[in-house]
């Protein structure tokens, strides 16, 4: 039965993302900025994004990004990041299935709890976040406290603090929260200071030399006249000022209606409650741990809007805490088995009916989740990304340019590098003053075109409108005229 069940939910995890790039449905470019970040990585080339304009330590300290690197000398890389990607997120219900192995109901009922969960499916269908990564190895760092495994307990703290910057905060937390109850845990208080220690020592890493530093080589970048000076203060800015959410943190934490705004709405209580339902089961018999959520889940509401929607990958650290809460809390429980029934439940009957919830589990068994063949966008664009040179330089709509990105290394999302559009870092540099002009413009027929860049692509670029054989992929074409690849990117369109 524990067979049939993690079968059931591999497929349920691994199919959607897959099928997502295969019907042209990439509409993020978060995955761009993962691929073509390993991409640089695995070339041993510094991560200046072309996808976000920036360096990648300026978007997000995502350094085990450079574990998932060597996945690029496969055939096809892009579907192996995103099998990865979903086992890593679906290995958190296997977890709970190994870590309540020697009671057979609880070992199937309370996976369930992590694999309806509509945090976890969500975060599986925001393609692709290495942070994501992180819910696992605190899962881990967690039970490795509980076996007195120290050399594993400090490989994977160091590897959920890897994932990304904020990781650290509830890492921390949980290391304060261990010291307060360290006859629980096989490990020494030492160990716990260690890794709070740790925890601290990153962020701050993080925060006072990586980011700053790249920055200002950002700036640089879009602008070779940028100079030092410029920059002031801001480089040395925390992680979350870089964010449009975050922009005005430091007013806004002085105004009352701030946080009554983002505390007291409605939103910010559906979002708590489709959060810490679980943990109020556990309050006392996971006390203090089932405060272990409140730092990540206070972040994502102070920056209010898409972080608190449940939608996104944004919960990849809460829900980490929220299930170590609900172990601990089950564990000491006399009715482990009701209240595990209870909340695999509880936890279906989300999944089928709430909103929020992006795959229902009874979509194994629709015909249209099994529908994957490539769709003629897809396989026009696989084709022209391999006929391209290597050296153009391309700009194509949002949802095209995460397909051209294998083995090109200059591929802007537009309407970038012509004007800013969430290129650059926020309030300090956002003009793409030095970057090339683009060789190619790639846009699906249709896309709008704001008239500042459709005067400049008629003033500079030839226009083509290309089809594939069956006209069943359609896209407007935009050829520099005084490009370098302009007379063999003109024979190549041709040729279609």
């Amino acid at each position: 039965m524990a067979v049939f069940e993690s079968l059931y939910f591999a497929l349920l995890y691994l199919v959607p993302p897959l099928k997502y790039y295969n019907v042209f449905y990439l509409q993020n470019f978060d995955y761009g900025i993962a691929y073509q970040t390993t991409y640089f990585l695995s070339r041993l080339k510094a991560p200046y994004l072309t996808t976000r304009g920036l360096h990648l330590w300026v978007n997000h300290q995502r350094y085990v990004s450079m574990l998932l690197a060597p996945l690029h000398y496969l055939p096809a890389p892009h579907y192996f990041l995103l099998i990865i990607y979903s086992l890593g997120i679906w290995a958190c219900g296997l977890f709970c299935m190994v870590f309540w192995r020697s009671n057979k109901p609880l070992s199937l009922l309370v996976p369930l709890v992590v694999w309806l969960s509509p945090f976890m499916v969500n975060m599986n269908l925001d393609v692709y976040h290495a942070e994501s990564f992180a819910t696992l190895f605190l899962l881990l760092t967690f039970f490795s406290c509980l076996k007195g495994w120290k050399k594993s307990f400090y490989l994977f703290l160091i590897l959920a603090i890897s994932c990304k910057e904020d990781v650290a905060i509830t890492a921390g937390f949980f290391m304060l929260l261990a010291l307060c109850r360290p006859k629980f845990f096989q490990l020494s208080r030492r160990e716990f200071a260690t890794g709070l220690a740790l925890c601290i020592a990153l962020f701050l890493f993080s925060e006072k030399i990586i980011l700053p530093y790249y920055r200002l080589k950002t700036c640089q970048w879009l602008d070779h006249g940028f100079s030092a000076h410029s920059v002031g203060s801001s480089p040395a800015a925390p992680w979350f000022t870089s964010s449009p959410w975050f922009a005005n943190i430091y007013e806004d934490l002085r105004t009352p209606s701030f946080y009554a705004g983002h505390f007291l709405s409605r939103e910010a209580a559906r979002y708590f409650l489709l959060l810490f339902w679980p943990v109020f089961l556990f309050l006392e018999s996971s006390f203090p741990f089932c405060l272990l959520p409140l730092p990540g889940a206070l972040i994502n509401m102070v920056g209010g809007g898409y972080m608190i929607q449940g939608y996104w990958h944004y919960d990849h650290s809460t829900f980490a805490a929220v299930m170590i809460a609900i172990l601990i809390g089950l564990d000491k429980e006399k009715w482990k088995k009701s209240l595990a029934l209870i909340l695999a439940a509880i936890t279906l009957v989300i999944n089928l009916e709430s909103p929020s919830v992006r795959l229902r589990a009874t979509e194994l068994f629709s015909r249209s989740f099994w529908q994957m063949k490539k769709v003629p966008q897809v396989r026009f664009l696989e084709t022209l990304r391999k006929r391209l040179p290597r050296d153009v330089v391309i700009s194509a709509d949002y949802i095209s340019s995460n397909y051209l990105l294998e083995g090109h290394e200059n591929v802007y999302m537009f309407n970038n590098p012509f004007g800013w559009d969430h290129f650059g870092v926020y309030g300090l540099c956002t003009d793409p003053v030095s970057l090339p002009r683009p060789d190619l413009v790639v846009l699906q027929t249709g896309w709008k075109i704001d008239p500042r860049t459709q005067s400049l692509l008629n003033d500079s670029y030839e226009h083509q409108r290309i089809h594939d054989n069956d006209n069943s992929a359609e896209f407007d074409v935009y050829l520099l005229s005084k490009s370098s690849f302009h007379n063999q990117l003109n024979s190549l369109f041709q040729a279609f």
